[in-house]
């Protein structure tokens, strides 16, 4: 006759475990879902309920959880009555993906039951980037192709439901980047991608959204911003405001007479000027040119002499300088055959402008002063200056006779005259013959002076819609788009136009691109299909942004759906005559087939 153990015997507890492994024992899987409810049932440790004839207030099992460094005995709840197996608290795939529980049937005649748990994994979690935000630096010299490693999103789950692809939902103009993943050792990296050729110069900065998406149903889906500032490259040689130039100097003039002064401009940055040539010399940080004969061999210019000097512009770009040229011509006048002993006619410009060059903001005001020009080598009773080329600047001489003012006295637009070519001709006061032809270059500089302008007033048009998912914030399944383009005539930061959408949740655009598109579902059967609201175009100009507005009128087609259509095609009814007025005589329905 057997004996059954006492359960609070250990001793008779170790050989009735060592006996029941020595018989065998039965395993049983299941698997339950890491969203399961705390209380949910995963199943019973035989059959699909009690134990047969087993009496429910007695004891039927000796429950062990084999394994000391499992959570499982804390997780799970087993009822050594009825061997029905419920989850005490949340499980986590990410933390334990099996529970094994080991029971021994009291009557000990049964074979042990070994049940292992398998711990399904949901969607229980988004990708995560390390980081919101991140900058980069890339020089405008980057080739297509050049990859920049980006932080990679990490998503607990597993499998189909971690991170899958990754995207860029806004901020890319032009396609300018793109991104390239692989998969290593379990994890999904990312590459930013050259996609095109950047240009400083057009545009110095992109701000990219980029969307790590995992493989769950809907998707869930992590952001990260991406800075991307463009450096400055050496990519654009110095530019002389003029090809040419021309000058005279007396046969007699000392050492460090002036000459002329040229100037040149670089878009890229730290411009630097330089360039030598005796007898003359030229300063490499103001473009003046001078006389610089060597005293010890020669005390003058030769009379009737024609210097032809090359100029060079050298900027200080690395990792390659580049350069520019212009020509001077510098003829030697005999002092003695201009104006009886007066000597040769030259003119000193000196610009007046905030940066000391031949360049002003477009916004000047009327009465400014832009340059001080000085006739030297005449006096004023021979001799008059006239100014030409543009009737918005205006020469006014001053009390000194010799002394003129280049003086705005008109409307400028940069937009419509961008630069200007200016003449100052020194006359004979007495004979009207031209003493000297002397051209100016003048640039004028952008101000946000013009807000963005939409080609019409309104716009309307169709949207074929095809229902489908919202992934976050971004309508996933409709493909659709339609660009809204604004154009600023400014410049640079002052014509960089960014849209918004405003009076409706059912589109968003593209802040960069303008690109316009669903932002979530629409529901065609309770919802006007008529869509009114604005689109604002905003520029980027400073102190003060400029904007304008269109109005968009959207028609809502569902390309899914078919026409309403009513129960009977045809309704026939009988109305008494002395119906009261308001008497509802026929109520009818209509419905919609949704492919």
């Amino acid at each position: 006759m057997r004996t059954i153990p006492r359960p609070n015997s250990p001793a008779c507890l170790i050989l009735t475990i060592f006996v029941t492994l020595a018989r065998g024992e039965i395993e049983r899987r299941f698997q339950v879902s890491e969203l399961a409810a705390v209380g949910h049932r995963i199943g019973w440790l035989i059959g699909d309920g009690p134990p047969p004839g087993a009496d429910p207030s007695h004891q039927n099992f000796y429950v062990v959880f084999p394994d000391p460094s499992s959570t499982a005995e804390r997780l799970l709840n087993v009822n050594d009555r009825t061997g029905e197996i419920t989850i005490r608290e949340s499980l986590d795939y990410e933390r334990e993906q099996s529970l094994t529980v080991l029971a021994i049937p009291a009557d000990g005649q049964s074979l042990s039951i070994r049940a292992v748990i398998d711990v399904q994994d949901e969607n229980d979690h988004a990708p995560q980037f390390p980081t919101e935000k991140t900058q980069l630096e890339i020089s405008e010299y980057a080739r297509i192709n050049t990859e920049i490693a980006l932080p990679p999103a990490r998503d607990p789950d597993s499998g189909i439901l971690s991170v899958q692809k990754y995207r860029i939902v806004s901020g890319n103009v032009n396609n300018i980047f793109r991104l390239s993943a692989h998969d290593f050792s379990g994890l999904m990296y990312l590459d930013l991608v050259v996609n095109g050729h950047l240009d400083r110069e057009y545009r110095d900065r992109y701000d990219l959204v980029i969307e790590a998406v995992d493989g769950g149903q809907p998707p869930r889906t992590g952001r990260l911003e991406v800075n991307v500032r463009i450096l400055d490259a050496n990519d654009n040689s110095p530019l002389f405001l003029q090809s040419t130039y021309s000058a005279r100097v007396p046969a007699n003039a000392s050492q460090t007479f002036p000459v002329i002064k040229v100037s040149a401009k670089d878009a890229d940055h730290n411009l630097n000027r330089s360039g030598q040539s005796p007898p003359f010399s030229i300063d490499s940080s103001t473009g003046r040119v001078s006389v610089a004969y060597d005293e010890a061999t020669e005390s003058s210019l030769k009379p009737g002499a024609i210097y032809e000097l090359i100029i060079c512009a050298v900027d200080g770009g690395l990792p390659q300088p580049l350069e520019s040229t212009a020509l001077l011509t510098i003829q030697v006048d005999d002092p003695d055959e201009h104006g009886h002993g007066h000597g040769s006619i030259w003119l000193e410009v000196v610009w007046l402008t905030d940066d000391a060059s031949a360049r002003a903001q477009e916004n000047l005001p009327v009465g400014y002063v832009l340059a001080r020009v000085a006739v030297h080598g005449a006096t004023n009773q021979e001799t008059s200056l006239s100014l030409s080329g543009c009737d918005s600047i205006c020469i006014k001489q001053t009390d000194s006779p010799a002394v003129y003012l280049l003086i705005v006295c008109g409307h400028l637009d940069r937009e419509r005259h961008p630069s200007y070519r200016l003449n100052l001709m020194v006359r004979n006061s007495k004979s009207d013959d031209v003493l000297l032809d002397h051209p100016l270059h003048m640039d004028l500089l952008d101000v946000n002076d013009n807000a963005p302008e939409w080609n019409q007033t309104q716009w309307k048009f169709t949207w074929h819609y095809r229902p489908g998912q919202v992934d976050g914030s971004v309508y996933v399944k409709d493909e659709n788009h339609i660009r809204l383009v604004a154009k600023d005539s400014d410049e640079r930061e002052n014509g960089r136009v960014r849209y918004f959408v405003q009076d409706t949740s059912l589109f968003t655009i593209d802040q960069d691109t303008g690109d316009l598109t669903m932002a979530r579902e629409f529901d065609c059967g309770a919802e006007n299909p008529e869509v009114r609201f604005k689109v604002v175009a905003e520029d980027n100009g400073q102190p003060t942004r400029l904007s304008s507005s269109v109005e968009i009128i959207v028609e809502i087609v569902d390309v899914n759906g078919q026409a309403p259509t009513f129960q009977h095609s045809l309704y026939e009814i009988t109305v008494k005559e002395d119906l009261e007025v308001g008497s509802c005589i026929l109520q009818v329905s209509s419905f919609i087939t949704l492919k």
